[in-house]
């Protein structure tokens, strides 16, 4: 006869046998949670610019869980950021491993290779992200780019018109395009180039800042100024801008070409001021400085 004492003791071992795999298994869900939110608190914290908080934050969560692919991808960016690219590379890395389709992560491996000078492996890196994502035009113009890095100029272009194709809005690649033919030369279309890219983002202020550049080697030196003038105005509210410190020296050397001595000293102080390390600017504004004093001096004493 069975004894119901026994009966009892079994079914109480059984639930706590089934209690605690449910409580395992809680645990683990929690902890996954635990690492998504750290995950999240540091593509915030990249965001805002806060790499040293946003790599605390993901490498608590790559700690919690190894396998959380987007905290490697974040982290590179974090470091990528505080400007420890070979750190940065090897987290993209791991990133690819567990995503090994990510056209997202070899473009952006890309990047930092690209940034290295690492170019034949950075178009490596492109051209996976493009066999993954044929349509992947962000990947057709870093490749573009790199390829013109390397004095490739005919395949740099036939890339970035594939990207054009697929996004005929694309901005940067207008730019690019009007660069690498003003590099050639080609003046007339290396400003329509430009001219496409600010009809499509009229505060792009790098657009009106190549066109200056142009516009002063075909000798139309007022329109040139005025262009270089209209980038400064847009600057704080610029994408991509251009360091205002070159346009401001840029525009001094232009006024000063046209006699304005005293206004481009003033521009030339104005690029110091914002960037002290300028040592063209510097150049320049001793160079206006000892022709301004050499007019003084011309001057017929009254």
């Amino acid at each position: 006869m069975s004894n119901p004492k026994r009966k009892s003791n079994d079914r109480v071992f059984q639930w706590l046998g089934i209690s605690c795999i449910i409580l395992a298994v809680g645990l683990n869900f929690a902890l996954k949670l635990t690492a998504a939110q750290y995950a999240v608190q540091g593509k915030i914290a990249n965001r805002s610019g806060d790499y040293f908080t946003a790599e605390s934050h993901l490498r608590k969560a790559i700690q919690l869980n190894p396998r959380h692919s987007r905290a490697y991808y974040r982290l590179g960016e974090a470091l990528d950021g505080q400007g420890r690219y070979e750190e940065a590379i090897a987290n993209y890395r791991q990133f690819l491993r567990l995503r090994p389709n990510s056209d997202l992560g070899y473009n952006t491996l890309g990047l930092a290779l690209y940034n290295q000078g690492r170019l034949d492996e950075a178009i490596d890196c492109y051209r996976r992200a493009i066999s993954i994502n044929p349509n992947f035009s962000y990947a057709y113009n870093n490749l573009g780019l790199a390829l013109s890095q390397q004095g490739k100029t005919g395949e740099a272009i036939a890339n970035y018109r594939h990207a054009l194709k697929i996004n005929p809005d694309y901005v940067n690649v207008y730019l690019n395009l009007g660069l690498m033919v003003n590099e050639q030369g080609n003046l007339e279309e290396a400003i329509a180039y430009y001219r496409k890219a600010i009809q499509i983002d009229p505060y792009r202020a790098s657009g009106y800042y190549y066109i200056s550049y142009a516009l002063y080697d075909q000798g139309k030196v007022d329109e040139a100024i005025d262009y270089s003038r209209q980038a400064l105005k847009l600057f704080d509210s610029s994408r991509n801008a251009p360091n205002p410190a070159l346009i401001h020296n840029w525009l001094g050397y232009m006024l000063q070409e046209q006699g304005k001595i005293t206004e481009a000293i003033e521009e030339y102080q104005r690029a110091i001021i914002l960037e002290p390390s300028l040592v063209e600017a510097q150049d320049n504004l001793q160079y206006a400085q000892q022709l301004l004093n050499s007019q003084k001096s011309a001057l017929p004493s009254q």
